[in-house]
């Protein structure tokens, strides 16, 4: 099985693998990937047009992300004896939004395309709920070699911040489509 469907069955294994082989690119599109696909929903073909909403919304993104590893790591820097690279951080968060982006994916065929705007809501619930902190949770496990305790008290802070600002914005943006 190929390590990013392992990512998505939230196998701490799958992320050493990853790590190996995943560049910093490779990441960075998998984070403002999703934000690319909700400023579509969003803003549609004006969003080649008039990009200053679309770049508004990878800046949301991409601080998002960010706010998530820095966060994480002044955590994880106050509680284990030694930390990862921050580099190493930002990329491991990075491949864990991968629920994000499918959710960003998703909300793109069943919402825009289908228009049917009932399991969008269900699947956007699920997917910030339960599968990103879960993929984040499993992130955090691998990057700093913690327990899954551990791991939950390292992301949880960085996590309530991520929804607090970049959930919001997220929603305000593309809550008219669910």
């Amino acid at each position: 099985m190929s390590g990013v469907i392992r990512l998505f069955r939230l196998d701490v294994a799958a992320w050493e693998r990853v790590s190996g082989i995943g560049t910093m690119a490779s990441a960075a599109a998998t984070a403002l990937g999703a934000f690319a696909f909700f400023a579509f929903d969003r803003f549609g073909f004006q969003a080649f047009i008039a990009p200053r909403a679309t770049m508004r919304m990878l800046l949301v993104g991409l601080y998002g992300w960010l706010g998530l590893a820095v966060v994480a790591l002044l955590i994880a820097r106050r509680t284990r004896p030694t930390t990862p690279a921050f580099g190493e951080v930002l990329r491991i968060y990075g491949y864990a939004h991968l629920p994000l982006l499918l959710l960003a994916f998703t909300i793109q065929i069943i919402a825009v395309v289908a228009r049917a705007l009932g399991p969008s809501f269900v699947f956007a619930v699920f997917v910030v709920a339960i599968w990103l902190p879960a993929s984040l949770v499993a992130a955090t496990r691998y990057v700093f070699d913690v327990s899954l305790p551990q791991a939950i008290g390292i992301i949880a802070a960085p996590y309530a911040l991520w929804v607090a600002l970049v959930g919001s914005y997220l929603w305000r943006q593309v809550g008219h489509l669910l």
